[in-house]
């Protein structure tokens, strides 16, 4: 079955037609933790997609630039089609427009890397794109299997957003591990605690496991210098920032404080030229599957 067959076009709306109340955020989180095995990564869209697009695509000559949002971007999109794939609510919701997405998006003055929620009147001065332009924008490339899966989601549109329903933050901790683990930490709390009380909360990280790394701050930024090489201690590099995030709270009912759900995505990534290729060090709690499935339990 074709997405489109999910998104039925709303009915014409009559003059002065008042829309109902919108959901409080206790609607969508159930009372009880969510049951049931992960969803294997080999389940999801987002990883392999944001592998080859670095890969394929490098950014001013680097796989991986720290001053670029297209790794960002890249997480965030990925995230967005699996969720999409993985709730039917989710998808019923967007395609009656009752919901809108962002990627690295405002709501309330504050950026928000992915978020789905009420909208508003579109602010932007341009139209709203859809995500299959956002994909093109930022050269996310997808296999055909891919777009095949993705159906009709790639023709939904952003749009302003007045109440999140679900707010993701994505990270990078990409060499200097335990350098970068305080500044990661903290702005994943000040995340979570500005917007835990509104939305559906959840924490996505991308982690280097590779044994060196080609800074593109310590070689000019301009993709030609090469000449200065991090070494990194592996495994126990990439362990240390899962540790740090395993302590994260967590929560598992309505009323609780803390993350709903908490994803890592681990690659070999060298910058120097060498494939990027994803790597299996996480425990399951940290999976990507399980981040999205936890998501599309709670929006549920």
């Amino acid at each position: 079955m074709d997405l489109a067959d999910l998104f039925p076009e709303p009915p014409q709306k009559a003059p002065g037609f008042v829309e109902a109340p919108t959901r409080a955020l206790d609607d969508f989180l159930p009372e009880e933790p969510i049951p049931g095995p992960p969803v294997p990564n080999g389940a999801c869209l987002m990883p392999d997609i944001l592998v080859r697009s670095l890969n394929q695509v490098p950014t001013a000559g680097w796989n991986y630039h720290p001053r670029s949002d297209r790794h960002s971007i890249l997480k965030c999109a990925g995230l967005l089609l699996d969720l999409i794939r993985a709730s039917n609510r989710l998808r019923q919701d967007l395609g009656e427009k009752t919901v809108v997405f962002g990627i690295n998006s405002k709501v309330a003055g504050k950026a928000l890397d992915l978020v789905v929620g009420v909208p508003g009147t579109w602010t932007g001065s341009q139209s709203p794109r859809t995500l299959g332009d956002i994909l093109s924008q930022y050269n996310v490339c997808l296999t055909p299997e891919e777009r095949l899966a993705a159906g009709s989601a790639l023709d939904l549109r952003e749009g302003s957003i007045v109440d999140p329903l679900i707010a993701v933050e994505a990270k990078a901790v990409m060499t200097d591990h335990g350098g970068a683990l305080p500044r990661v930490s903290d702005e994943l709390e000040r995340f979570r605690l500005r917007v835990q009380d509104k939305a559906i909360t959840a924490a996505l990280v991308m982690v280097n496991a590779a044994t060196h790394f080609t800074s593109p701050g310590r070689n000019g930024y301009n993709g030609v210098v090469r000449n200065v090489v991090s070494q990194h201690k592996q495994p126990s590099d990439a362990l240390k920032v899962c540790s740090v995030l395993q302590g994260l709270p967590l929560r598992q009912n309505v009323g609780e404080v803390g993350f709903d759900a908490i994803g890592v995505v681990a690659l070999n990534c060298q910058n120097d030229g060498t494939p990027i290729t994803l790597v299996d060090l996480i425990g399951a709690e940290q999976e990507y599957g399980t981040l999205v499935r936890r998501l599309a339990s709670r929006y549920s």
